[in-house]
């Protein structure tokens, strides 16, 4: 799938025959804007955006993410390690979960979770739902807390 100058790249996750890897691959090519009196970690960030999905939802979820490839321009903004953006509908129909977290790749080399190109800095983030609850404890006690949440709940990630 693609929208303008993004496309989601699909393959096949070796450890789960249900369940798909999809990336951005374009979002990087312009950098995000950061608004005066916010910080982060690039000056000028670019950023692809990671995540897992089932096989049944592959359609929507390459959607959402052609979607949040867009987010920032559309906005004004950025997008980053340990950001909340809210949906403001289920991701999929029935599902409780309506907003992403951005967190750092699960991968167990940290040179995925940014990659050098030329003189430009690209960070990878993996786009993580989770329900209006999650988003309203990231909001009142930081990622921290939303993080070991996850982690001790063992939230299946791919499971919208």
């Amino acid at each position: 799938m693609s929208k303008g100058a993004v496309q989601v790249l699909v393959w096949a996750d070796p450890d789960d025959g249900n369940s798909a890897i999809l990336m951005t691959v374009g979002m990087s090519r312009v950098p995000m804007k950061v608004p005066n009196g916010q910080l982060c970690v690039a000056r000028d960030p670019r950023v692809e955006l990671f995540m897992y999905a089932k096989r049944s939802e592959l359609p929507v979820v390459a959607s959402l993410l052609c979607d949040l490839a867009d987010y920032p321009r559309a906005q004004g903004t950025f997008v980053h390690w340990s950001h909340v953006v809210r949906i403001g509908r289920p991701l999929v129909p029935g599902a409780s979960v309506d907003a992403v977290y951005f967190s750092f790749p699960p991968v167990e080399s940290s040179d995925f979770s940014t990659l050098k190109w030329k003189k430009a800095r690209i960070d990878i983030l993996w786009v993580v739902p989770i329900t209006e609850a999650e988003r309203v404890l990231f909001e009142s006690a930081g990622a921290d807390a939303l993080e070991e949440l996850l982690e001790v709940e063992g939230v299946e990630v791919a499971d919208l």
